[in-house]
């Protein structure tokens, strides 16, 4: 991989997919013809180790990319994706009259666990249907209250109202279950969770759209095209 300077490849930050494919190519040729000074070329997997060293070592930076990141997301028809929350929940749009920011909440899985009248440990998928329509409210509310430090925050804020919801307690419930953590279970277990998670927070939202209205820049997102985040896989 050969890195650039930003101010040699300003091109480089707005461009996804294929079109920063060629462009990168183009100053790569620059290189090559010796019209670029500025430069470092380094094996791509040594960078890669370096990353995941640093991951493993300190916890950052969490890794999210460009690429996918602009293809799946809802808010694509607004602008280039540059970033995510640190934790990479949710992805956010940057420009030159706006600043992302994000509003933040997590679900405690394990306190939705229920026992069953044959013994037998599950989600209370109904419980949690309650939870995060409450939590789902009080993020959009924090939109509308919160204190913004510049014009450019509050604006893309309220623009495009995002909201980022995790969970934890995932390892608690892992525990309760009596499954294993590297197992294919565990695996199935991730999988069924969040769906249920995925599914209450899309029925949430759309009760707070009709109460309250969509959002400013919905027209045009994936939201309104009816394109769902799993449908984005294939893409």
């Amino acid at each position: 991989w050969t890195l650039f300077s930003p101010s040699d490849a300003p091109e480089l930050h707005d461009k996804v997919g294929r079109a920063f494919e060629e462009a990168y190519l183009r100053y790569e040729d620059k290189v090559m013809r010796g019209e670029l000074k500025l430069y470092k070329r380094l094996p791509a997997v040594q960078l890669w180790r370096k990353m995941l060293s640093m991951l493993f070592e300190t916890g950052h930076p969490w890794i999210t990319f460009k690429d996918p990141c602009n293809l799946r997301s809802p808010q694509q028809h607004t602008g280039v994706v540059h970033s995510s929350n640190l934790c990479t929940e949710i992805t956010l749009n940057t420009g030159d009259t706006e600043i992302a920011v994000c509003n933040l909440g997590s679900v405690n899985l394990v306190a939705h666990l229920m026992t069953r009248g044959d013994g037998t440990t599950a989600l209370d998928f109904d419980k949690l249907g309650r939870t995060i329509r409450t939590a789902m409210r009080m993020l959009d509310n924090v939109i509308d209250i919160n204190y913004y430090a510049v014009d450019k925050a509050k604006n893309s804020n309220q623009r495009h109202r995002p909201v980022g919801m995790g969970i934890m307690g995932f390892q608690d419930c892992l525990h309760k279950l009596r499954i294993s953590y590297a197992s294919q279970e565990a695996v199935e277990f991730a999988d069924r969770s969040m769906e249920m998670v995925a599914y209450c927070a899309y029925w949430a939202s759309t009760e707070l759209a009709e109460e309250r209205g969509r959002y400013p820049t919905f027209r045009g997102s994936l939201w309104d095209r009816g394109i769902l985040p799993q449908d984005t896989l294939d893409l």
